[in-house]
């Protein structure tokens, strides 16, 4: 049984000390005072066993929207007192600790009976993936006033969090994942549902440290997706002789299709290069560091020079660049 003690009983606790200040040549009146505050205390006590959070107060956790990676989605506490007497509650959340939160997820509400309050903050997630909420930890009055006992309602929930598609829009859209193996596609498509089952299908995604199997997805592509498509593909380009496979693999997509070749720049190796060195070893250390952008950018280049388009961009860059790539395709009539 948890409780603390609330300020009343510290008040009556007090009146105890009355008789105590007056004790010096009264010994009676400390027994008395020791009575009175075991008394006391044995009330409180009976209180916090005897009070129970009442059936008709429903206490339930609700979202705004789903979870997307980066947006900030609302959580809100509503509370229901369907019963006859006023409450006053202490409700404190149990959010994932791995998002980012925004206002604050506990807070003393009063609600008169028979009407409702809420309890609302925000919560931004940082990655995709399945994230857990705990139960709702409410501390309340108990029924004489001496205690506030504490207990935990609802439910454990696990959300998903998708990635940020929120402002996704009007032209047809498709999706393949793959590594070695096919791993889930759409075919292109438009609509709520449809961007729908697009979440679904990434939410879960994780990379592999394994070589993917360029030829594989690209043959599927072409078989499945007839008319002419701008084919992103999202991956890592290290350099010439490491990314063979997709280089010589570009060919299954042209010249039907028109593929746009995504990598996400390193921005600790552009960090190293970015001050000059001031010894020997940040001197190594900075050769290293453009002999790769050097071998990266060899990679992109081939990739346009057999037709295709190239973006290296870092990841918080990614979406608009994607996107103005995209405009600037549709109005060079390249689709």
């Amino acid at each position: 049984m948890r409780f603390i003690f609330s300020k009343l009983f510290y008040a009556l606790l007090a009146l105890g000390l009355v008789p105590l200040s007056l004790s010096w040549n009264r010994p009676v009146l400390r027994w008395l005072a020791l009575a009175y505050d075991l008394v006391l205390l044995a009330v409180a006590t009976f209180d916090a066993w005897n009070s129970k959070l009442p059936n008709r107060v429903r206490i339930e956790r609700h979202f705004g929207s789903r979870f997307a990676v980066g947006a900030e989605t609302e959580v809100r506490i509503d509370i229901a007192n369907h019963t006859p007497r006023d409450l006053s509650l202490v409700v404190k959340d149990e959010y994932p600790p791995q998002m980012k939160l925004a206002g604050a997820r506990e807070a003393r509400v009063h609600v008169d009976a028979q009407t409702s309050a809420s309890l609302a903050y925000w919560l931004t997630p940082p990655k995709r993936g399945r994230f857990q909420f705990g139960l709702i930890a409410v501390r309340f009055l108990s029924s004489w006033r001496l205690v506030w006992k504490q207990t935990h309602v609802g439910e454990t929930t696990a959300v998903k969090v998708y990635p940020n598609m929120r402002r996704a829009r009007g032209d047809n859209a498709g999706l393949l994942v793959f590594g070695r193996k096919i791993k889930a596609s759409l075919p292109p498509k438009r609509g709520a549902e449809h961007l729908d089952a697009a979440l679904e299908a990434l939410y879960a995604v994780e990379p592999e440290m394994i070589e993917p199997s360029y030829a594989r997805a690209f043959e599927f592509i072409s078989a499945n997706s007839r008319r002419r498509a701008l084919v992103v593909v999202i991956t890592d380009l290290v350099d010439e002789e490491g990314s063979r496979e997709l280089l010589s693999s570009l060919k299954l997509l042209r010249p039907r299709h028109l593929p746009l070749v995504v990598t996400i720049a390193d921005r600790d190796l552009k960090a190293v290069v970015r001050e000059p060195p001031e010894n020997v070893r940040e001197m190594f250390t900075q050769s290293v560091a453009e002999e790769i952008i050097h071998l990266r950018e060899a990679a992109l280049r081939l990739v346009e020079s057999q037709g295709g388009l190239a973006l290296d961009v870092t990841a918080a860059v990614l979406a608009p660049k994607l996107l103005e790539t995209y405009l600037r395709v549709k109005e060079r009539g390249l689709l």
